[in-house]
């Protein structure tokens, strides 16, 4: 609780170290434990086999625990900045990123892109990793369209993507054009 409740940064920094020491006692024991179930033996082949199941599961929980000391450490002790896309926001959905959402609280998942046909059948999905501009992905998001539907986006069509991405960068001079959209 000190680490929620503290105000003071020396206090919150002293219980992160507490805690590191905790975490680390934590790793020396998964360690120990992999070990063991490395080195079990047993005629019974189903206990063999949970074993082996349970040394796989300690080994990747392990790798995460291992990088949430780096980020922790790093981040509250060194003081260093860690890029989003290094950062572990959840130990039981490793994979989970941190969108961004200009000033507002962050979102934690992933991008996903979706294809709709008229009809309202998804016709494809793109799922990102970290949190890309919109803009960055647009010409890999339409030539993905065009190979689905086998023609080319009318130009008008790109022009109103375009204007939905980027309204302001990409200012359209004559107007009412797209007043049907």
């Amino acid at each position: 609780m000190a680490i929620v409740n503290s105000r003071s940064s020396k206090v919150r920094q002293k219980a992160y170290r507490e805690l590191l020491g905790v975490a680390r006692r934590v790793v020396g024991y998964t360690t120990e434990a992999i070990s063991a179930l490395d080195h079990f033996q047993s005629d019974d082949v189903g206990e063999f086999c949970r074993a082996r199941v349970l040394m796989e599961k300690l080994e990747r929980e392990l790798m995460i625990f291992g990088r949430v000391i780096d980020q922790t450490e790093r981040r509250v002790i060194r003081g260093e900045k860690v890029a989003a896309s290094e950062k572990v926001v959840s130990f039981f959905e490793d994979h989970t990123g941190i969108i961004e959402k200009g000033g507002r609280e962050p979102c934690y998942g992933h991008k996903v892109y979706l294809t709709g046909g008229r009809s309202g059948l998804i016709l494809d999905c793109r799922v990102v990793r970290g949190n890309p501009r919109d803009s960055s992905l647009f010409s890999e998001l339409i030539g993905r369209e065009q190979g689905l539907s086998g023609r080319a986006l009318a130009h008008y069509q790109v022009v109103q993507l375009l204007c939905r991405l980027h309204p302001i960068e990409f200012p359209y001079p004559a107007q009412g054009v797209f007043s049907e959209f």
